[in-house]
């Protein structure tokens, strides 16, 4: 299985207000079918988590969510973001 990851981040006045990741998740070069629990942590700070599961909006295989917080910083340059996949399958 491979896992491919984007980040984007939107920042103002030096601190990133919004981080959004997304990707795809394949199987043999292809994009899974199955659904998929993917949970995004931001290592380099306490408490930053965000799941969601694949299909996407985007189509099979792939997955998307992102954080906001307006006084607080979700992440900044250097931080380290980590993408866990589980089989959400029964």
């Amino acid at each position: 299985m491979m896992i491919f990851l984007s980040l984007a981040s939107f920042s103002v006045a030096n601190a990133t207000l919004v981080l959004e990741v997304k990707g795809t998740i394949t199987k043999d070069g292809n994009p899974v079918e199955g659904q998929y629990q993917v949970i995004i942590s931001n290592l380099s700070k306490e408490g930053v988590i965000v799941t969601t599961q694949t299909p996407s909006s985007d189509g099979l295989g792939t997955y998307k969510n992102g954080w906001f917080n307006l006084f607080n910083p979700v992440a900044e340059n250097g931080d380290q973001i980590q993408v866990e996949v589980k089989s959400a399958e029964v």
